[in-house]
């Protein structure tokens, strides 16, 4: 069964896709593990104050 994401998606957004890949933590790991896609990569930055 799919999650609520995806079904949320199919409903919402059309066609999708899901591409699981282990945890990177640079954009040259990026490349390497996730499917090349269109568009711009970029890489979330979560920062906190400490």
């Amino acid at each position: 069964m799919p999650n609520p994401l995806s079904r949320w998606l199919a409903s919402n957004a059309g066609d999708h896709t899901l591409d699981e890949h282990p945890a990177v933590h640079t954009i040259a790991e990026a490349l390497i593990h996730v499917p090349a896609m269109p568009g711009l990569m970029v890489k979330n930055l979560f920062v906190r104050d400490e």
